[in-house]
């Protein structure tokens, strides 16, 4: 669809265009920060269906997000004068309840901005393409007719999404929360100076009690997923449901390399297990789990710490810390503790009705 004005031709790509990957990239490495889960392309052979059945039965949670079919990818890029200014990946799906969900592979949907294309008048696209953009998402809800949407709003380049603003407008929930932004470029002693006096204490100790393996195959998938079932089994996380909904994608990011893990082992026992993803130079914490309670933040902070060297080791020059997957962990440690900068984010719930 092309749409002609005087100073302004705007043209939205769609998933089936043979020029959306090459769009797509091209936004997703220029975003600040960047973001590893919304980095690949969105192409259907991509999109794995995460089968934890067949190594978990008794997790009924885990099932029902296995059972959510994908019904269509309505991602696009939207061109400004033939120059690619902003992507949005969506995803259309239904889980087992038949609740029609509109986001990106269980996470909520996103948009990658050309800082390029940033009016610095307005820190904003321009008119013309903001009322294009949000006359184009209120049709696609329209046809969709979703139950549900959930936006993550990354703030790509500070701005925050059209999308966003439409939906808050449309009676969308909007929920704040920062994220911390580790830069890798820094060497790993600065990036210890930088933690707090507790996160090196708790370093210290793990170098004296724990041994930490970094692994990224489907056996590490499986480990991980055995400590989630341990915690929804002893009730110890009541809100770790939240990081599945984000792990259609888990299976995917192991296997191709693009996620890893980490292990601890503890007196010959293995007591935690986090889970990172990592991609063209970027890194995000996606999630921990352990089954020790008199030593969880010591182990907690142990994983966090193993996966940021082994981000800082693979390349990466950027990592994300936050508790957007996984608020089980939130009260057991702090972010703050392991230095950075401060990065904002808003999530925008939209329900039908």
């Amino acid at each position: 669809m092309t749409l002609n004005h005087t100073m302004f031709r705007t043209e939205f790509v769609k998933s089936d265009n043979q020029k959306f990957s090459a769009y797509w990239n091209e936004l997703a490495a220029s975003g600040e920060p960047r973001n590893p889960l919304y980095n690949i392309t969105t192409t259907t052979n991509s999109l794995l269906p995460f089968e934890p059945k067949n190594l978990l039965k008794r997790t009924s949670i885990i099932e029902k997000l296995s059972s959510m079919a994908n019904e269509g990818d309505f991602s696009f890029v939207l061109l400004e004068n033939d120059e690619p200014i902003l992507a949005c990946s969506l995803l259309l799906t239904s889980d087992a309840d038949g609740q029609r969900r509109l986001g990106y592979r269980g996470l909520g949907a996103a948009t990658h901005f050309s800082r390029s294309a940033l009016n610095s008048g307005s820190n904003n696209i321009s008119s013309t393409s903001f009322a294009t953009l949000t006359n184009y998402i209120r049709r696609l809800i329209n046809k969709l007719e979703p139950d549900t949407i959930e936006f993550q709003d990354t703030l790509s380049c500070g701005v925050m999404s059209p999308i966003s603003q439409y939906l808050i407008a449309s009676g969308g929930l909007p929920i704040f929360s920062t994220a911390r932004l580790l830069d890798l470029a820094a060497s790993s002693q600065s990036l210890l100076r930088d933690t707090s006096m507790a996160v090196r204490g708790r370093i210290q100790w793990s170098h004296r009690n724990l041994q930490l393996t970094v692994n990224s195959d489907n056996l590490a998938l499986y480990d991980y997923l055995k400590f989630y079932d341990l915690a929804q089994s002893s009730n110890t996380c009541e809100t770790g449901v939240s990081l599945w909904q984000s792990n259609h994608d888990l299976k995917l990011l192991l296997q191709k390399k693009l996620g890893f893990l980490v292990s601890a082992t503890h007196q010959g026992c293995q007591v935690g297990a986090a889970v990172f993803a990592y991609q063209n130079g970027a890194a995000q914490y996606l999630g921990c789990q352990t089954d020790s309670a008199s030593l969880q933040k010591k182990i907690i902070a142990s994983l966090v710490w193993r996966g940021v060297m082994h981000a800082k080791e693979a390349g990466c020059d950027e990592l994300i810390l936050d508790h957007h997957f996984d608020l089980c962990s939130q009260s057991l440690i702090d972010f703050d503790g392991f230095g950075g900068k401060s990065v904002p984010r808003v999530k925008v719930l939209w329900r039908k009705g």
